[in-house]
């Protein structure tokens, strides 16, 4: 495996590195990654369509290391080789991060007496689901219909204020749309903004869309909360694992 893995990349990068005369060799990392279906995900294999969705999204979000720096190409229906020249130590697990991480928003309504059902007071609700709250730490139960997620977000927006880094979502034409109806429909209620299948915060809906904040609070600093936003501007579709490294 790693034997082909060196072959493949040494064979992309001829081109990358030396298609030129007299082009200079830059050195870099070469990641090998695997693509891999979601359970119960649209489309079950790895289409030629999704393979290249993919590798756009990967494209822009390692934009971060400048365009010129970043070579990718298909190797096999669900394989990718990411090359980034110039890379530091310190931009490797930066990389990484970038990689692998589906950064996916999901919006679900929060159940009313979710405490008192998560405690066994109150009967469980079989609509909802608990899932993992990043702060306060513990579980919320929260209901198991997506309203709206990453497909109806246009942009993430990292964001300073009161001494903390926020990512502000908005919402496509149709997203916002969406979320009109949302709120009309739950006023007064509480929907979880999760990220990567955790509760990242919750807002009170309001009858009025034009009050509506979608703000994710991240406990991260400049750097990785602005790759963190870049991320779920690019969601992946995918499961992305990175298989093996190499040095060119």
């Amino acid at each position: 495996m790693r034997f082909l893995f060196v072959a493949i990349v040494a064979l992309a990068l001829r081109t990358y590195l030396f298609g030129q005369e007299g082009a200079e060799h830059r050195p870099g990392i070469a990641f090998s990654v695997q693509l891999t279906a979601l359970p119960g995900a649209p489309e079950p294999l790895i289409s030629a369509d999704l393979r290249e969705r993919t590798i756009a999204a990967i494209r822009e979000r390692l934009a971060v290391f400048g365009e010129k720096n970043i070579g990718l190409s298909a190797a096999g229906d669900d394989r990718v080789i990411c090359q980034i020249t110039g890379l530091t130590v310190s931009g490797l697990d930066r990389a990484r991060e970038l990689l692998q991480r589906r950064a996916v928003v999901e919006m679900r309504m929060v159940a009313k007496n979710s405490d008192a059902i998560l405690n066994g007071v109150v009967p469980f609700d079989p609509e909802y689901i608990p899932m993992k709250r990043t702060s306060p730490a513990g579980s919320i139960l929260v209901s198991k219909k997506v309203l709206l997620g990453s497909p109806q977000i246009r942009r993430a927006t990292p964001f300073f204020a009161n001494k903390a880094w926020t990512i502000d979502l908005g919402l496509t034409e149709a997203g916002a749309k969406m979320f009109s109806c949302v709120m009309r429909a739950h006023a007064n209620k509480e929907m979880a903004i999760t990220l990567d299948g955790e509760v990242a915060a919750s807002v009170r809906l309001q009858s009025t869309p034009e009050n509506a904040l979608l703000r994710i609070p991240v406990p991260l600093g400049e750097a990785e909360t602005r790759d963190l936003a870049t991320a779920a501007e690019h969601p992946f579709e995918v499961g992305v694992k990175i298989l093996d490294e190499a040095k060119f």
